[in-house]
């Protein structure tokens, strides 16, 4: 059974979905749990490319190591992900429930349109 059979298994994501996230990049910007728990989210994921701020870069890559992972120079504190021209940010209060959040949605953008 391949690392993601499961997920491809799904209808609403299927081989074709799977390989859209897969040569997915996105951009993570901020260095918090928010941004770390984002991180592990989509590396889990097996989104393709994740730039993130050094702080970050270990923990993915011990989670996934077939995905890009590379350093972001900016240290923001505001986190946000950016997939394409589109930003994603969550309200949510915790960092946990933003950083899960941001990933649920970058993962339904890949989706999109598929």
């Amino acid at each position: 059974m391949s690392r993601y059979s499961r997920q491809i298994s799904v209808k609403s994501v299927g081989q074709r979905g799977h390989l859209r996230v897969r040569n997915g990049l996105v951009e993570i910007y901020g260095s918090g749990l928010d941004s770390q728990v984002c991180a592990l989210y989509l590396a889990g994921a097996g989104v393709g490319t994740i730039f993130c701020h050094s702080k970050v870069v270990g923990q993915v890559k011990a989670i996934n190591s077939e995905i890009r992972i590379l350093e972001i120079a900016e240290d923001s504190t505001d986190f946000r992900a950016v997939c394409g021209k589109e930003t994603f940010r969550s309200k949510k209060t915790s960092e946990l429930g933003r950083g899960s959040q941001v990933a649920r949605d970058v993962i339904a953008c890949f989706l999109r349109d598929q």
